[in-house]
């Protein structure tokens, strides 16, 4: 078990990376029903979209595990977190818009194109500003955009349960299991944070072992608990896989391999641009013509473009905005 508290968890990386890597491989082998026909190929991204479910896992863990290790206090903090939190993912994420927009005015000038997509209008993009589409239930530029909107309210709502989260008082933990458990329930609509908390919840118990909040009795008492009562709201899959990842965050350890490393750092832009970057590398490989070898090259060529492409936004846009971001200080108390 990990708990040392200026300690960097490669696991993390290595969650991020599959994570990452397993939905661009869904969207690019089940993503357009007219790609491939039903084989092997398609199958080995079948279940890719589960990638999501483990980010929302890493999310429950990583971003209260982030507060803690920098000494967060609600009264003080707040607007700093989310000051940070908004540095760290909207400069990627609208230069993926700024991407998308491109791509569609440079399709127009080819002969015979197409009018440019309807979607690109002032007001639907004033909603992906807001990251707002899902909770008005307005169409994504990019289909990965929605998860973007379930995890700024998260932030939203980990500032308020933070302090539950860390106290080591049995009522709060009871209070807070209680959030966790019911909230699916009452609020299951899918364009809110609450219909996806029993993921978060996992990764919340992975950071409260951790830190050493809960013992490890307690934590696998609690994890059984989750688990079944998920299973209520999401299926036997999904909840498979928070399971999991919750166990891997809080007992694998893994020496850092720097490739792993380094793909786990991209991964959040490789998660914006695998769509718009790579959709469109495997759009003009079918073009040349039908059959595995193509299918199979266009695939692989069109994950190469995505990786350089995620690694030039990383690099210019993803990192230079972390290190701004890291200027902001919590007040320690």
């Amino acid at each position: 078990m990990q708990n040392v508290k200026n300690e960097r968890l490669e696991i993390i990386e290595i969650l991020r990376m599959f994570a990452a890597l397993a939905v661009t491989w869904f969207h690019y082998t089940n993503g357009n029903s007219e790609f491939l026909d039903d084989g092997w190929l398609k199958l080995s991204g079948k279940y890719g979209w589960l990638g999501v479910e483990i980010f929302f896992v890493l999310s429950g863990f990583i971003i209260p595990y982030s507060m803690w290790r920098s000494n967060f206090r609600f009264r003080c903090d707040w607007h700093k977190f989310l000051i940070k939190r908004t540095i760290r993912i909207y400069p990627a994420y609208l230069t993926s818009i700024l991407v998308i927009i491109l791509f569609a005015y440079i399709s127009t000038l080819a002969p015979n194109s197409e009018a440019i997509n309807p979607q690109l209008n002032p007001w639907n993009l004033s909603l992906h500003i807001g990251l707002l589409n899902g909770i008005v239930k307005q169409p994504w530029l990019n289909s990965a955009f929605w998860t973007l909107g379930i995890e700024f309210q998260y932030y939203l709502l980990i500032v308020f349960i933070y302090p539950l989260l860390i106290s080591t008082k049995l009522k709060f933990q009871i209070f807070l299991l209680l959030i966790i458990c019911t909230l699916p329930f009452v609020f299951p609509q899918d364009n809110l944070v609450f219909s996806w908390l029993h993921l978060f919840g996992f990764g919340m118990l992975a950071l409260r072992l951790t830190t050493k909040k809960i013992t490890l009795v307690r934590y696998s008492i609690v994890m059984l608990l989750l688990g079944v009562i998920c299973s209520f709201s999401k299926e036997l899959l999904v909840v498979s896989v928070g399971f999991i990842t919750s166990l891997a965050i809080a007992f694998i350890q893994f020496p850092k391999i720097i490739i792993f490393s380094y793909l786990g750092e991209l991964s959040y832009s490789l998660y914006l641009l695998h769509s718009p970057v790579g959709g469109k590398v495997i759009y003009f490989a079918s073009l040349i013509g039908e059959g595995f070898k193509i299918e199979f090259l266009s695939l692989i060529l069109a994950l190469i473009v995505s990786i350089f492409s995620a690694y030039l936004m990383y690099k210019y846009i993803e990192k230079p905005a972390q290190n701004y971001a890291k200027f902001i200080k919590y007040n320690v108390s």
